[in-house]
């Protein structure tokens, strides 16, 4: 949308400066037509399979909240951009701007045809304490999109000595939209700026265009580096699936096996509503909550009692630090805990069958 909308306008201004300000018209209008049918067609189809738009009431909110918590949104900007970690760490910032410096430093020092060693030398260094990291850390999601489209920052080097105005603003303004409209949570679970995909693109198509005639092994050593990253990141993802499948056919045995000795449906109650969904169909014929922190289960808990439900099954996280053998913590309210049924290591949570204490 928000790309949408700086192209348009900087189509609508180029052909107005070129003195075709009905060519200008025509061009936005069949672009706001094109971009109304495109969500209108989504949201039928949101509708007609899930009965509602959650996603586009959860953008108006967020939309909404623009100028809002400025602070939560700086911080989500950086780790979109720069983190080449998904967790909050101080390594996370130093390495996403050091990377950054890194890579412009490097970038203009190469294209200018300077001296470029003390600049690479900081690149290198930079680079390996990355690698360093993440073989320290495991795989896992790099959220930010330098890291894993550094061809992104020579293009943008590249862009402002061109002076390629019209390119550079088409990549380079929509970042400072997104980032004031973007959610505000779930920032460290993506891979490479999911909200800024376009801008890497451009810039990297950008890199590849204006310099590699020049400085072919500029461009091809750092897009080497991209691939090398993505490379990672599909590996990864390979692996976490299979492991997230194998989870999830434990979970839908030890579900069967609750539902048998409940004798009917057992709700299965989350404290990440992120498990059930990334379940996908394999979920869909299953009662399921989830709630968004542990103060709110409670309240879920007492939702479940007030609509007549006897059992549920608990994907227990281990944080709560919960032993069946033991009294129940307050959290748990009328319902007891009957029977543990296994563990999940992907989760990182115990399945326990819990039952309620009173009848109805």
């Amino acid at each position: 949308m928000v790309y949408g909308m700086v192209a348009g306008l900087a189509l609508g201004g180029a052909l107005v400066a070129r003195r075709s300000p009905f060519a200008a018209a025509i061009r936005g209008l069949m672009m706001m037509a094109g971009f109304a049918a495109m969500i209108g067609a989504h949201a039928a189809v949101e509708v007609a399979v899930t009965g509602g738009s959650s996603r586009g009431g959860r953008a108006a909110g967020t939309v909404g909240g623009v100028g809002v918590g400025l602070v939560e949104r700086l911080h989500t900007g950086l780790i979109t951009l720069l983190f080449p970690l998904n967790g909050e760490h101080p390594l996370s910032y130093t390495l996403g701007i050091g990377l950054v410096i890194a890579l412009a430093w490097w970038s203009a020092t190469r294209l200018a045809g300077g001296n470029d060693k003390l600049a690479t030398s900081g690149l290198r260094a930079v680079a390996l304490c990355i690698g360093a990291v993440w073989l320290a850390f495991g795989p896992r999601f790099v959220p930010g999109l330098v890291p894993t489209t550094p061809l992104a920052v020579i293009g943008a080097v590249a862009v402002f000595r061109g002076r390629h105005i019209l390119l550079g603003a088409l990549a380079l303004v929509p970042v400072q939209l997104v980032l004031a409209v973007q959610f505000t949570e779930g920032a460290y679970v993506q891979w490479g700026g999911r909200y800024l995909l376009t801008t890497g693109a451009t810039l990297a198509v950008a890199a590849i265009a204006l310099v590699a005639d020049d400085h072919r092994r500029t461009v091809a050593v750092v897009a080497v580096a991209g691939l090398v990253t993505t490379a990672y990141g599909v590996s990864w993802r390979i692996e976490r699936a299979e492991r997230v499948g194998d989870d999830w056919a434990a979970l839908l045995d030890a579900s069967n096996a609750a539902e048998a000795i409940a004798v009917g449906d057992v709700v299965v109650v989350f404290l990440d509503g992120h498990h059930a969904r990334e379940a996908g169909p394999l979920f869909l014929d299953r009662r399921w909550l989830a709630a968004p922190e542990p103060d709110a289960l409670p309240d879920l808990f007492e939702a479940l009692a007030a609509a007549g439900e006897t059992s549920f099954l608990f994907v227990a996280p281990d944080m709560l630090e919960l032993d069946i053998d033991e009294a129940p913590p307050s959290w748990a309210g009328d319902f007891v805990p009957t029977e543990q049924l296994g563990a999940l290591e992907v989760f990182e949570s115990q399945l326990i069958l819990f039952e309620l204490e009173h009848t109805f």
